[in-house]
């Protein structure tokens, strides 16, 4: 939950989500709204199609900046993160 999720299209590509379903097998999801009905997930995530959510050095776009869900405490003291600290991506050293 509180992801980024890009395309550059609504066609490109033309599923947002493939969902392993137990006995009903996979199942295919054009938009992140009918993944997030079907499935619960992502109630603060958001989908962009069309331009880039990130600038040329890779960071998020200002009017995404609301996106990131601080990261609870249990995760912080595992992955060695501050609790609460808020990004989109993974965590690693800065490119230099």
């Amino acid at each position: 939950n509180g992801n980024a999720y890009h395309r550059t299209s609504p066609k490109n590509p033309e599923r947002f989500a493939c969902w392993a379903n137990g006995k009903k097998g996979t199942e295919s999801f054009p938009t992140l709204t009918t993944f997030r009905n079907a499935t619960g997930q992502d109630p603060q995530s958001t989908l962009t199609e069309g331009a880039a959510i990130t600038d040329g050095l890779g960071r998020l776009i200002a009017s995404l900046a609301t996106v990131p869900r601080a990261l609870p405490a249990k995760i912080a003291q595992a992955t060695g993160q501050a609790t609460g600290v808020k990004k989109i991506g993974g965590f690693s050293k800065p490119l230099p």
